[in-house]
This record gives structure tokens, sequence and C-alpha cells, in this order.
């Protein structure tokens, strides 16, 4: 129980924090924003390790693993989705990059060996006409943000892959570290050649750093460990969700086409998961 409980909090985390995230971007760029949630991921893990007297025990094939999964998702995919919520709006891009979890269904069933049931496919395609429904609109629509969701959200698919494989050989503490770790000094490096900063900024990346990318993957990881991938994947697709409703009460107000995209991406996503 305490596996799910997890995994749920993880949703609600990850639905959270795009909001802190947007108000970083706009006010830097996303090279920046990404550093500094880099930095607040690594002091939390940090913590994390000191307090629990953990023992770094890191393997070559680990550091690959995580530096794939930091190219999927904490790095090249995080910057595309750090984009998108610029040119998009939170409440746009969360939707669109979480259709993730259809499509990682798919994958996990092709590594497999076997075809993706009727469902998974169903689900997938709901999920696709959600976001057509979301972003058609009859003036122009922002192309670099919409293919900047729609490349993070298929290289976050494929994340979990690596992490399982990764939990097998290693502690979720470690992994953790270099999660954020791999990919830092690229955001550093850009941030400093941009020179595009914000104090700003940087409070409200470290502060979604630490609670998205450190306390949120904690969980996730941990819960895959526990109870494997289904779960925990099908329990971030309420993140659009909380970050919709919290949108809405802090004074945004989605149009009708984005409130019936994104039930019809979340709709998708159960679908996949769940029949």
């Amino acid at each position: 129980m305490l596996a799910e409980l997890e995994a749920v909090a993880t949703g609600i985390i990850w639905g959270l924090t795009p909001l802190f995230y947007e108000r970083a971007v706009r006010r830097s760029n996303s090279y920046f924003s990404n550093l500094f949630k880099s930095v607040g991921a690594i002091i939390f893990a940090l913590v994390i390790i000191l307090f629990s007297g953990s023992k770094l025990n890191i393997s070559a094939e680990l550091v690959l693993l995580m530096a794939l999964n930091s190219l999927l998702a904490s790095g090249l995919g995080d910057y595309l989705y750090f984009v998108a919520i610029d040119r998009l709006s939170a409440y746009r891009a969360v939707p669109i990059s979480y259709t993730y979890i259809a499509f990682s269904y798919i994958w996990s069933s092709a590594l497999q060996g076997r075809q993706p049931s009727r469902a998974v496919v169903l689900g997938a395609a709901l999920s696709i006409m959600g976001v057509w429904v979301m972003l058609w609109r009859k003036g122009s629509i922002d192309k670099i943000g919409v293919l900047s969701a729609v490349i993070s959200m298929f290289l976050f698919s494929f994340s979990p892959l690596v992490i399982q494989r990764a939990l097998s050989i290693s502690t979720v503490v470690e992994m953790l570290l270099l999660n954020s770790l791999i990919p830092m000094p690229f955001f550093l490096v850009a941030s400093l050649l941009r020179r595009n900063m914000s104090r700003e900024a940087a409070s409200l990346s470290f502060f979604g750093g630490m609670m998205g990318v450190g306390l949120g993957v904690l969980l996730f990881f941990t819960s895959i460990g526990e109870i494997g991938i289904f779960f925990p994947t099908l329990s971030t697709s309420i993140s659009p969700l909380v970050n919709q409703l919290v949108s809405f009460l802090m004074g945004e107000r989605p149009d009708r086409r984005s409130v019936i995209g994104a039930l019809m991406i979340v709709s998708g996503i159960i679908i996949a998961a769940l029949f």
C-alpha cells in the first residue's frame, strides 16, 4: 500500500511543479531554469545520502544507463518540456507530454515480443486526438512549442524502461544523484553562454527541482522498485488534471478545447493502462 501511495504522491507533485517552472522559464530561459532545477535535485539527493548513511557504489553500467536516462528525461527531455511550457503554457504542455504513458506501454510490449493490446492502441489514439483538440485553432499555432512537447513525450516514454533496468543493478539513492548530476554541466555551460539569468527564476527552479526531480523522482523510482513499472507510470496520469485544477485556482482560465483535450488525453492513458 505504501508503494501505491508513493506513486500517487509522485503524480500530484509532478502536476504542481510545472507551475514553478513556467514562471521561472519566462524570467530567464530553459537552460538556466534546468540548471537550478538540477542543483535543487542534487542537493536533495545529497541530503538523503547524508542522513541515510548510504554508501555509494556506482558502476560503469549504471553511469551509462543514467546518462541515457538524462538524454531521455532529465536532460534533453526536460529541456524540451520547459520550452513547451514557456511557449504553450503549463496547462497545455503538461497533458501533451504526459501522453508518454500510453506509448511507454507500447514500447514495453514490443520489447517483450508481443503485440500491444487493442486497449493500448485505442488509448494512444485517443490521447493523440486529445492533443489535436487541445491545440487546433483557426489561427496559427506555436509549432516550436508543439514540436517540443511532442518530442519530449517520445523521449519520456522510453525512460521508465531504462529506470527499471537501472533499479536491478543499483539503489534508488545512487540513481537519484546521477539523474541530475550528469546533465548539469551542459545546462551550466549553456546558461553561461546565454547570460539571461534571474534570481527569481533560480529560486523557483531550485524549489521545483527539490520537489519534482528530488522528492518526486525519489518516490517514483522507489515505487517502481517495489511494485514494478505498471502502477507508478499509470499514477502519473493524474498530473495533467492536478495541473489544470491548480492553474484554474491560480487564475488561469483554460479554454473549453484545452479542458476537453486534457480529459481525452487522460482518458486515453487510463484506457491504455487498465484495459
